[in-house]
């Protein structure tokens, strides 16, 4: 076949998408491909450049024309995968040879890595054609193809990330005529009679629980796990109920899958027994199977401050996490009022850089900071701080590790520092911990504070959970009436806060005239 595209990256997607046809197993694979030989097919390793007296070019010319005779043998990696090994480089060799190409041939050499993944590493073939996420497909190729030297988390992570980039430039459009792939889910849906409960034991259909695309079913809120151990761990734990004929559907029988799971070592895949469950229990088994312990009893009404309260995970409720597949990560768990499924794949907008990795992993809610001023302990040496609190901002420096006072914290969860140096992302706990406000700006108590009336200048006045814009809002104030304030507190976002005697919650006194 002729490669198809107007450079290598193209030529390279094209060709392997034609073998495999799963676009998270072509990025999970161009990805390592990358970090190997930045998808150069004549690429011998740097370190034996100088040390053989060749480079790229002249050595593909001297094994084509003979005059070098030590390829197999000179331990130097080569081509795109930097194929090392004496055996490996012999055979690439060879099948050069028999092909009638130069070393350093482009579609010779996807030949022969199509040809070695079909011949010599099976499994990792079976996972690049069935990878449900860009980091499933990755790792696969580097803990099982490449095996470098260094298959440290962050190599993996950075392996992942190259991955992610040519998933996001070339996903949407393979095929599809530009229709964006479809974010997987799996979830525990109805019993074979299209009925609740009353079915046999067992996936009668398999459909009972299943994995689908995507669907908006105005979710409420996405709870995604801190930790991305965990994350995976849920999934595969959905994956596995998806994958089995031993577990149903049935609301009336709905913590039986517990209970076999729990037998089993809370591997899903393991159960012979025909159980059921339904959407919450299935879930709640799933984090079980995870390491995280949450009652079999749990339900759509509860799940949320359920799961929050195990300190593992964060809630997400802005719109381009519930309205769209976008932003979705593998192991989200997404709740709506009566429903709640486990996300299996990654969506098209999820990104995962080196320099700007606290922006993309893990991310927490606006309301799950304390009031302003608060410290953080920042645990790494090179956390950036921008110029304003978004990606978008110019890279001002790194704080290094240590405590830093936050003085405002803005809607995406980002914080000012104190020092005026700039703004921190603090929604990832492997980056920074959050800690307690200074207790010098603590809101002032009623035995200690004279309460006074204020009437309401603003047409519409939020009344906040907290002192500050970074809380939730508990209604609004719309009459612009007369209330009586009996605590003070100078939080986030106005000058002064006040709290209502009634209760409700606080308001900015900016906006507010004292009588």
């Amino acid at each position: 076949m002729s490669l198809v595209g107007s450079n290598n990256e193209q030529k390279i997607w094209n060709y392997l998408y034609t073998k495999l046809g799963n676009a998270y197993g072509v990025a999970g694979l161009m990805g390592n491909l990358y970090a190997e030989s930045a998808l150069k097919p004549n690429n011998l390793q740097n370190s034996y450049e100088k040390k053989l007296g060749y480079t790229d070019d002249s050595y593909v010319s001297a094994v084509d024309n003979g005059t070098y005779t030590n390829f197999v043998r000179d331990s130097a990696g080569f081509g795109l995968a930097q194929w090392t090994f004496w055996s490996r480089k012999q055979n690439l060799l060879d099948y050069c040879k028999s092909r009638g190409t130069s070393i350093g041939d482009l579609e010779m050499q996807l030949d022969f890595l199509y040809k070695e993944l079909s011949e010599s590493y099976v499994s990792v073939l079976t996972v690049l054609k069935n990878a449900s996420s860009v980091s499933q497909a990755s790792n696969a190729v580097l803990l099982q193809f490449e095996r470098p030297a260094d298959q440290s988390v962050a190599v993996q992570n950075k392996r992942t990330s190259y991955g992610q980039n040519y998933f996001n430039k070339y996903a949407k459009t393979i095929n599809t005529g530009g229709t964006i792939m479809s974010v997987k889910i799996g979830h525990a849906s109805i019993d074979e009679n299209n009925k609740i409960s009353g079915g046999a034991a067992g996936d009668q259909t398999g459909k009972e629980v299943c994995v689908r695309d995507w669907y908006n079913k105005s979710w409420n809120c996405v709870i995604r796990p801190k930790d991305k151990e965990v994350a995976e761990k849920i999934a595969k734990a959905m994956e596995q109920a998806c994958a089995s004929n031993y577990i149903g559907y049935d609301q009336s029988q709905r913590t039986t899958l517990y209970t076999q799971a729990k037998a089993c070592g809370w591997d899903l895949s393991k159960i012979k027994v025909p159980c059921e469950a339904d959407c919450s229990s299935l879930v709640s088994v799933c984090v079980n199977a995870a390491g995280i312990s949450v009652s079999k009893d749990i339900y759509t009404g509860n799940e949320k401050a359920a799961l929050v309260n195990t300190g593992k995970f964060i809630v997400l409720t802005e719109s381009k996490y519930i309205a769209s597949s976008t932003y979705l990560k593998r192991g989200d768990i997404l709740l709506s009022s009566g429903h709640t499924a486990v996300v299996l794949s990654d969506g098209a907008g999820v990104v995962s850089s080196d320099s700007d990795y606290e922006s993309s992993d893990t991310t927490t809610t606006v309301t799950d900071f304390p009031q302003v001023p608060f410290t953080v302990k920042v645990i790494i040496s090179d956390l950036n701080y921008r110029s304003s609190g978004s990606m978008s901002g110019k890279v001002l420096g790194q704080t290094g590790k240590g405590t830093f006072t936050i003085v405002e914290v803005n809607s995406d969860g980002w914080g000012r520092l104190k020092s005026g140096a700039g703004w921190i992302y603090l929604g990832n706990p492997t980056y920074c911990t959050i800690q307690s406000s200074v207790a010098s700006t603590a809101p002032s108590t009623p035995s200690t504070f004279k309460s006074y009336h204020v009437k309401v200048t603003a047409d519409v006045l939020n009344i906040r959970k907290g002192a500050g814009t970074n809380y939730g809002t508990n209604g609004a104030i719309r009459d612009k009436g007369v209330y009586t304030i009996v605590a003070e507190s100078n939080g986030q976002g106005a000058t002064k806060w006040g709290k209502l005697k009634s209760g409700a919650g606080w308001i900015s006194l900016d906006y507010c005239k004292k009588i």
